[in-house]
């Protein structure tokens, strides 16, 4: 029998989905963020939620989630997907503290082609 966060949670999910299909991206977001606040560990919350944050073009919004993904995978052990979601994250914001630092460890597991480097100030 699902708790009532995890009802909460569904019914979050398909009020944000239904958004997305209407075209309503950026009210699809707030729905997904607060949905966020429930489902700290539910992969595919945070993986449409970076993709919305993308389509949006909120390129820090996007990396935050894809990283979040990749420490949520690394600390379950998933590490070649976790490493995926760090290639993500470093493609996003070259410069990602977070990311930097969990790419020591994740490094071996991520894809072989480098991110695309910062631009120059």
């Amino acid at each position: 029998m699902a708790s009532k966060l995890e009802k909460q949670l569904a019914k979050l999910l398909k009020k944000a989905r239904t958004q997305v299909k209407k075209g309503n991206l950026q009210k699809a977001f707030s729905i997904y963020k607060e949905a966020g606040e429930i489902g700290r560990y539910d992969e595919r919350l945070w993986s449409e939620r970076a993709e919305i944050a993308e389509q949006l073009g909120d390129v820090q919004e996007a990396a935050e989630s894809y990283f979040h993904l990749a420490d949520m995978c690394a600390r379950s052990g998933q590490l070649p997907k976790g490493g995926a979601y760090l290639h993500k994250t470093l493609s996003l914001v070259p410069r990602h503290g977070g990311a930097r630092a969990l790419s020591r460890v994740l490094g071996p597991h991520m894809p072989q082609s480098e991110p695309t480097p910062a631009p120059q100030p």
